[in-house]
């Protein structure tokens, strides 16, 4: 159940996916005009004014081609926290709704708009082909780790029935690759994510998309180490896999909100995971003791 300030956030973070279009459409005008600055000698240095024209418009495709991934990821997400309003706020029953000016919608700042950005190079990380050199370095030696503590008596079940009751936490799941290989080698795997900036994607990825069934664009707006424009706006395939390609009755599942919240309950984990989370910490050793709390 979500309070009053987990909904702002949601509905923050989902106004910010929806702004995303018309940001990065101001973006890409702003780069021509500054083109359109330009002398006319050093105008012909970029070529004929059709290839400029060309450009901007491979330039617009790319953002629409992300607006529509985005469409796609924020449908699941319609009235999933719908509750009884007041004044046009949604509010839990026997709460106080928030102040009009607390729920004024506002214009997203460029800085939320740049997560949305960092979120679809993440997408190139977790769920792309080209991302697979990337997770062989991150993640393979943890899940070499988990099959090196927990190997299989019988290697040629295709179900890994064994493994079913061992229990996996991975907290700052992120997109939630990490925690569905750990599923797909036959534990009980559970994903912990704290934004909704990677929870609305994730929920997605996992429960609505098959196979290279989705194209973005996410590089367009970095422009530093690239070579090329073909680099800046090469489309990216995903998901890689299918994320249904899991053994039969596997136990998986994501769970959204704050680490040291939610996992309060001694002893319940066999084995806690962790990439690119322990370095998210406020106070690491508020980390360290969870973990050391929770574990078996």
């Amino acid at each position: 159940v979500m309070d009053n300030s987990d909904r702002a956030s949601f509905e923050k973070v989902t106004r910010t996916f929806t702004f995303y279009k018309t940001a990065s459409l101001e973006w890409v005008e702003k780069h021509f005009q500054h083109i359109e600055t330009l002398s006319a000698p050093q105008l012909a240095r970029l070529g004929p004014p059709e290839y400029l024209e060309e450009r901007k418009k491979r330039f617009v495709d790319a953002v629409l081609m992300n607006d529509t991934y985005i469409h796609q990821i924020l449908l699941p997400m319609e009235g999933l926290f719908d509750q009884p309003e007041e004044d046009g706020v949604m509010v839990q029953p026997g709460e106080e709704p928030l102040p009009r000016t607390q729920a004024k919608i506002k214009t997203p700042k460029r800085s939320d708009i740049d997560k949305v950005r960092s979120v679809l190079r993440q997408h190139v990380r977790e769920w792309s082909t080209e991302g697979r050199r990337e997770r062989e370095i991150c993640f393979d030696k943890i899940l070499n780790e988990l099959e090196l503590r927990f190997p299989l008596q019988n290697p040629g079940d295709p179900t890994m029935m064994e493994r079913r009751n061992i229990q996996v936490l991975n907290p700052g799941a992120g997109l939630g690759r990490l925690a569905w290989e750990i599923a797909r080698r036959g534990f009980a795997s559970q994903g912990n994510e704290f934004s909704f900036y990677m929870l609305i994607p994730s929920n997605f990825i996992l429960n609505n998309c098959s196979a290279n069934r989705i194209m973005i664009s996410p590089y367009l707006s970095t422009t530093s180490n690239v070579l090329s424009l073909s680099h800046l706006l090469q489309p990216v395939s995903i998901p890689d896999v299918d994320p249904t390609d899991l053994p039969p009755e596997s136990r998986f599942s994501m769970a959204a909100g704050d680490f040291t919240e939610i996992y309060t309950e001694p002893e319940t984990w066999d084995s806690v995971v962790t990439a690119f989370f322990i370095d998210t910490a406020h106070n690491v050793i508020d980390y360290i003791e969870t973990i050391h709390k929770i574990l078996k």
